[in-house]
């Protein structure tokens, strides 16, 4: 249990150090080119595309952060009535169904990114900036969702076994 709450402070911190540094990269050329549009009349030919670009990054790297916090949509009108075994199945029927999802996400993005690195592909504008950092994100990121729902997924385990077990004391 101590590597799995190792790993899962490895990934909050860093969930929590990467939301900081995407809004210092979006903030920035944001605001470069809100000046250049109002003040010069000039507004810059990349800053859409890089925000762009970089949210879709952060929204697959955001993934296990959202998951670590419990951010994500749950049926909790259903789910927090289950208690003990039903409980221990819904959250499996969940990590099954996550797992999945995730594994088809780095194999697939993986083949995508590998091919975009290998081949230099870049965007169709005008700026054409590379883009292999984004599709990287996807496997990436849906390994970290991997690594941290099956933290999860562990510890709702664990808070359900001993619920069972302390039913049974009573």
């Amino acid at each position: 249990m101590k590597i799995l709450q190792a790993i899962k402070d490895k990934i909050d911190r860093f969930g929590y150090y990467w939301s900081f540094l995407i809004l210092a990269i979006v903030f920035f050329p944001t605001l470069e080119s809100v000046f250049l549009r109002t003040l010069f009349n000039n507004p810059s030919i990349w800053t859409a595309e890089l925000t762009t670009i970089i949210f879709g990054i952060f929204f697959f790297i955001g993934g296990a952060y959202c998951e670590a916090r419990s951010s994500h949509v749950s049926m909790d009108l259903f789910y927090g009535n289950y208690k003990g075994v039903v409980k221990i199945v819904a959250d499996t029927v969940i990590f099954i169904f996550c797992f999945i999802y995730c594994v088809l996400l780095i194999y697939f993005g993986g083949q995508l990114a590998i091919k975009v690195l290998m081949t230099g592909e870049r965007s169709e504008t005008l700026w054409a900036p590379y883009i292999w950092p984004s599709r990287w994100a996807i496997p990436i990121g849906a390994f970290l969702l991997l690594l941290r729902s099956f933290i999860s997924y562990v510890e709702k385990i664990r808070e359900s076994c001993q619920w069972i077990k302390e039913g049974k004391n009573k």
